[in-house]
């Protein structure tokens, strides 16, 4: 799979301008093309609000183009001139206009905290809601994230089939880059009452992760390492600690696992790691049409 469209919502904090070197990386990659989005709150919403000069009480259109206008020119600051298309400005809620927009692109590039973030350890509300409903692969970012050159890709399964969404755009950037992957499937020790017991498991399922290898990753075969770690930690933190010794590039991850249960509930695995890495993480939703569709109709039935 390639990536032909990429999206790129900033709130222009400076975290969140971090996206726009990530998005130049793929444009590169892929030949891409890379187009800037601002979504915002009307200034009629909220009191007191002065962007870039432009005081509460001029009009709305010309808050519009003064935004469009900065938008523009902080994405050429980071964005090749050949990759870059004209920004877009929209008026409304940004988590869903990030999501709406970006369902005509191939890829979302965004950070995980912007202007309203309080810190690492808490995702920021509008990239929770977006990783959670969007029908389009995103990659969060975060100010230390070395993504280029991409030579080493972390992929992680829990050998369900939603985990196995993810590995398609794995194999994609890998073949490209010529970067080698790690499928990694981690056993921890919780859930076992003995530490052989779980080696006794991760024993059996090794297999199962080289079939994964060759089932996905069937032209680039030489280059992936399928294994089964065993961790006396929950998997979130033995991912951690796995980045953090061998400093991949990227890490590619399904929101969904073999629970099934929606994205972001408190503990999840691709919610943890993506808080604490500093490393990019692409994340793919595989029944996130199903959520986005559900949201939509909540959504309306409120107003």
């Amino acid at each position: 799979m390639e990536f032909k469209k990429i999206l790129v919502p900033t709130d222009y904090s400076d975290l969140s301008l971090k996206a726009f070197e990530a998005a130049n990386t793929f444009a590169e990659l892929f030949g891409a093309k890379v187009t800037p989005y601002h979504c915002y709150i009307p200034l009629s919403d909220v009191d007191n609000m002065n962007i870039f000069g432009v005081e509460h009480a001029k009009r709305e259109e010309e808050v519009k183009d003064s935004l469009l206008k900065r938008l523009n020119s902080v994405a050429a600051e980071f964005v090749d001139q050949k990759y870059l298309e004209p920004g877009v400005v929209e008026v409304g809620k940004p988590s869903s206009g990030i999501v709406d927009y970006g369902e005509n692109f191939d890829l979302i590039v965004m950070t995980t905290n912007g202007r309203t973030g309080f810190s690492r350890l808490l995702m920021g509300s509008v990239a929770e809601r977006v990783l959670r409903t969007s029908v389009t692969p995103v990659v969060v970012v975060e100010e230390f994230s070395k993504l280029a050159p991409i030579k080493k890709l972390l992929v992680t399964t829990d050998l369900s089939e939603n985990s196995e969404s993810v590995m398609p755009y794995a194999c994609g950037i890998a073949k490209i880059t010529g970067a080698s992957v790690d499928l990694v499937h981690i056993i921890s020790t919780e859930n076992y009452g003995r530490f052989e017991e779980a080696s006794t498991e991760a024993e059996e399922r090794k297999p199962r992760v080289k079939e994964l290898v060759s089932k996905h990753f069937s032209d680039i075969e030489d280059k992936v390492k399928g294994e089964v770690l065993v961790s006396s930690k929950s998997p979130h933190e033995a991912l951690f600690d796995l980045d953090f010794a061998r400093k991949y590039n990227l890490i590619c991850m399904s929101t969904i696992g073999k629970t099934g249960l929606k994205y972001m509930m408190l503990g999840s695995t691709t919610s943890n790691v993506a808080r604490n890495v500093e490393t990019a993480v692409l994340c793919f939703n595989p029944k996130a049409k199903h959520h986005y569709i559900r949201d939509k109709k909540q959504e309306q039935e409120v107003s």
